[in-house]
């Protein structure tokens, strides 16, 4: 699937780039990648454009052309996408993002596909932020540490010590039990195709115990990414 794979931190080229002091030791990476979602997208849209455009080439007697056509002017994009979807290149990958989360450097994974082009990811990471995560699920917290549960404010060390009220409302006392603070942490990644940008987005990770969850592993854990302090 490639030729080469080399994966690079910026904070080690010859110009000096400041690493926040602080490190995480998140040994895994759960869930659905930026990178990883746009590749199933992409699939997807690569099948149906082909099929659809297959169904409009046999009404006009040319599949083939129709399928084509059906693909559109992304369709090679795309196409190379997808191809960087086998194990070792979405290992490549989330490699470089667990880096990043950890570090708070960014990070590149660069490499050359069997056709001969050029794929590279680049992860740039937020300085450290937070959620407050309860039984009830993640809560909305301001600047100023209080935060919301049901239409009221209460705050932020309350929660995390869990004193809600003998007589306070169900989804209070949820909201207050095992109540944790968790690093979170946004990734800008961007992938390029021979220099032609293929996918850009957003990830928002959090660190639970030593696993940095993003993507469809957050719904799973109840965390709003919304809730998540930059």
């Amino acid at each position: 699937m490639f030729k080469r794979i080399v994966l690079v931190s910026t904070a080690l080229s010859l110009v000096a780039v400041p690493v926040s002091a602080q490190t995480y030791g998140g040994r895994s990476l759960s869930g659905k990648t930026h990178v990883e979602r746009a590749i199933g997208k992409c699939a997807a849209s690569l099948l149906i454009g082909g099929l659809l455009g297959a169904g409009i080439g046999a009404a006009a007697g040319d599949t083939r052309r129709g399928a084509l056509i059906g693909l559109g002017a992304g369709a090679v994009v795309c196409a190379v996408l997808v191809s960087a979807a086998s194990s070792k290149d979405k290992a490549a990958l989330r490699a470089a993002q667990l880096e990043a989360l950890n570090s708070g450097a960014e990070q590149t994974v660069a490499w050359q596909t069997e056709q001969g082009q050029l794929a590279r990811t680049v992860v740039s990471p937020s300085a450290p932020g937070s959620v407050l995560l309860s039984q009830a699920g993640s809560l909305q917290c301001r600047q100023d540490d209080m935060c919301r549960v049901g239409d009221s404010w209460y705050p932020k060390a309350d929660i995390l010590a869990g004193n809600a009220a003998p007589n306070a409302p169900k989804l209070v006392k949820a909201s207050f039990t095992n109540a944790q603070q968790l690093v979170c942490r946004r990734a800008h990644v961007s992938m390029s195709i021979d220099g032609s940008a293929a996918t850009d987005g957003t990830d928002v990770s959090c660190l639970v115990g030593d696993t940095w969850i993003t993507g469809d592993e957050l719904k799973k854990h109840k965390i709003n990414e919304a809730h998540v302090t930059a």
